[in-house]
């Protein structure tokens, strides 16, 4: 059964949904000022902290939202066959500015002939968060690994970091609602509580490997689908 969420006052409701059209205009025209001026480096570094501030506070924001509506049963899903990679890839874009600021790498190992059945925004925000939550536990100058495969009938995405590990006491609790790990000093601990949730709508679960000293490894799986059958 899944614990209750921290945020069921219906004010919290209220005020994260508000706040999700003027947190995407601050990104749409911040994105459009970075990318079709000609800046200077420092102008641009200023933009690429606009963004990440951004960024992380829509995530946020949409934690907020999805965890109201998990609480409440009532998160909505639009089901549609789509390439996995372009989920993936536009996951990556958002997150390049967060990537600058730490010095990470993203190694991406992604299969090219992935499709699969799911909603886009909602996957897109499990891998928003397994992404955000994988930078922030790795160290600076480090590498964060993206990877997608065929296993069977289903698609694997998994995403591994290079911090320091979980203890194998605390693999369950990352999930559970308010839930912070040591090495993340912001946000409600919302985001794998929500992924979590999402994935199961989907079928499918998270699973976590992890070592203390070895990093964590974040992975899901959804079955696979054809396009050409789609109407």
């Amino acid at each position: 059964m899944q614990n209750e969420t921290p945020v069921n006052d219906p004010f919290l409701s209220i005020v994260s949904h508000d706040l999700k059209a003027p947190v995407g205009l601050i990104i749409t025209y911040s994105s459009m000022l970075r990318d079709s001026l000609n800046l200077s480096h420092d102008d641009h570094d200023i933009l690429d902290e606009i963004l990440l501030a951004a960024h992380s506070l829509q995530i946020q924001v949409n934690n907020l939202v999805n965890a109201t509506k998990i609480n409440r049963g009532d998160l909505l899903y639009d089901m549609k066959t789509y390439h996995l990679r372009s989920l993936i890839d536009h996951v990556l874009e958002i997150i390049q500015p967060q990537c600058r600021t730490k010095g990470i790498e993203i190694k991406n190992f992604i299969d090219e002939n992935l499709w699969i059945k799911g909603d886009f925004e909602k996957l897109q925000e499990v891998l928003m968060n397994l992404v955000k939550n994988a930078i922030q536990a790795s160290p600076r100058k480090s590498t964060v690994t993206v990877a997608a495969r065929k296993e069977g009938g289903n698609a694997v995405i998994e995403v591994q970091d290079a911090g320091k590990g979980i203890e194998p006491s605390d693999l369950e609790r990352v999930f559970l609602a308010g839930e912070r790990g040591s090495d993340r000093k912001t946000g409600a601990g919302l985001g794998l509580y929500i992924a979590r949730a999402i994935v199961r709508a989907h079928g499918s679960d998270i699973n976590v490997v992890s070592e203390p000293g070895r990093g964590a490894s974040f992975s899901f799986s959804l079955p696979l689908s054809d396009p050409e059958k789609e109407e």
